[in-house]
């Protein structure tokens, strides 16, 4: 799969039932799920707002850790991406 998770790679993992865990482009597009009231109109929303990668919402800060002047920050979400049929 290379450096970075592709929806074919992620496909395989999930029928097997597992999950990938994969590093990110800088310019991958994020969305959580739609947190909003089904409006009654077409099919309900599936994205919720992009997400700025470079500035997540503490919400979703698991951990911080700093080693040799390194700090390294842990986030944890379910996200979708427009490329992929999963979560």
């Amino acid at each position: 799969m290379g450096i970075f998770g592709n929806y074919h790679g992620a496909l395989m993992v999930r029928q097997l039932n597992l999950h990938l865990i994969s590093k990110l482009r800088s310019d991958a597009a994020l969305y959580p799920a739609f947190a909003g009231t089904y409006s009654g109109l077409g099919g309900p929303a599936r994205y919720g707002t992009k997400l700025a990668i470079h500035n997540l919402d503490v919400k979703y800060l698991k951990e911080t850790t700093t080693e040799d002047n390194v700090r390294t920050d842990i986030y944890k979400g379910q996200f979708y991406n427009k490329d992929f049929a999963l979560p």
